[in-house]
């Protein structure tokens, strides 16, 4: 018996010596495609207008630990941003059919070029609003013009916002704020844009801009691999307890 709670002791100690919990921010936007271009015809038939009156579901996922530090110093202003660092992810899911582009779609993923933000107003001039962008650009050297120049050969960009005047949206301005937000009054607006773009092959040029009808950001605690592992470590330490006394 002093074998088993002694395992069990220990493993509740190297547990709360460790941060339990990562929190992990998902940002969902839902709207209807008002202008789109698609090239190739990769969610349908290829050419201008051709997505238009289609439902998108866009998603954004980082983890609040990960987010730069608020450079605005109002209270009612939170400006979170960072160049070459890739924190924020992101996806697109057109319609019911399962078809989506993400940032995982780019053949080459360079974290120097990318772009990421997110802005979080508070009764600013009256409004409510949060904005969300992510980019991820990469380049490459081309002979161009007699000489080799830099240029982009591949990016993945979307973004979202609404900007509420009638109902109190936002609690708390921080990164890691969480709120849920449909476009129900006349005042309200929200908009969101996406594009996939690659010159290299195969060619590929996709982007639409859509309306939003609805938009919420919430929050899930993941568990860190060294709280897993000492979990694990726990529940061997029962596991040769119980043999032990058997």
């Amino acid at each position: 018996m002093k074998t088993l709670t002694r395992a069990l002791l220990m493993s509740s100690a190297l547990i709360a010596a460790v941060p339990a919990q990562a929190v992990m921010v998902t940002v969902e936007a839902v709207g209807t495609i008002y202008d789109s271009f698609d090239s190739q015809g990769t969610f349908g038939a290829a050419g201008n207008d051709t997505l238009i009156g289609t439902q998108v579901t866009a998603t954004w996922t980082f983890d609040s630990e990960q987010a730069p530090s608020d450079r605005d110093s109002r209270s009612n202003v939170g400006i979170y941003d960072q160049r070459a660092s890739d924190w924020i992810s992101a996806s697109i899911k057109l319609g019911s059919s399962g078809n989506a582009i993400s940032d995982q779609t780019l053949q080459n993923s360079l974290d120097r070029n990318d772009y990421d933000r997110v802005m979080v107003l508070d009764d600013y001039s009256g409004r409510d609003q949060y904005d969300i962008f992510t980019e991820q650009r990469d380049t490459t050297r081309a002979y161009l013009g007699g000489q080799y120049r830099t240029v982009t050969s591949e990016y993945f960009r979307s973004s979202a916002y609404f900007i509420d005047y009638v109902d109190d949206i936002i609690a708390a301005v921080s990164a890691d704020t969480t709120f849920t937000w449909t476009n129900d009054d006349s005042r309200d607006r929200g908009y969101g844009y996406f594009q996939l773009y690659n010159r290299t092959g195969p060619a590929v040029n996709i982007w639409a801009g859509y309306e939003l009808s609805s938009m919420r950001a919430f929050t899930a605690e993941v568990p860190e691999p060294m709280t897993i592992a000492l979990l694990g470590i726990g529940l061997i330490s029962l596991g040769i307890a119980r043999r032990r006394q058997s």
